[in-house]
């Protein structure tokens, strides 16, 4: 497994765990109507900081391993599977848009149900992302 598949494991095992723990804490405050922005900054600053923590550590022990293939340059098979997943995030994103709009419009959701519903359309297009170049790595290599 090269050093750019691991750091997309890494990338999309780390964001699923951390960011879905994030949802499963919030959600049930937005829907209550409970909570306030002090409230959601903490969570998300928890959050944002053990994603970078499960991040870091990781590449930096992978990095160590094998300097070489760290610093070694994408090649061509790794710039099209970056390409590709960026293509499927691009649609993530569109369509977490729409539904945040929709959300927004017609049942008329307050701002922090707005912002948590952008938040989770930004986090599922990554994943969709890293889970489309890890498809390509798995599966197209």
């Amino acid at each position: 497994m090269s050093y750019r598949e691991k750091t997309t494991w890494i990338s999309l095992l780390a964001m699923g765990a951390v960011y879905g723990w994030y949802f499963w804490k919030v959600m049930p405050v937005l829907i209550a109507g409970h909570g306030d922005a002090l409230h959601y900054a903490h969570l998300l600053g928890s959050t944002i900081a053990a994603l970078a923590i499960l991040q870091i550590i990781p590449m930096i022990a992978f990095a160590a391993a094998s300097p070489t293939d760290a610093q070694a340059p994408q090649d061509e098979r790794e710039k099209l599977y970056a390409l590709k997943g960026t293509q499927a995030a691009y649609f993530v994103l569109v369509a977490g848009a729409l539904f945040a709009s929709v959300a927004g419009i017609f049942f008329h959701a307050d701002a922090g149900m707005l912002a948590n519903l952008i938040l989770l359309s930004v986090v599922t297009s990554n994943m969709a992302k890293y889970l489309v170049e890890v498809a390509h790595f798995r599966f197209a290599g």
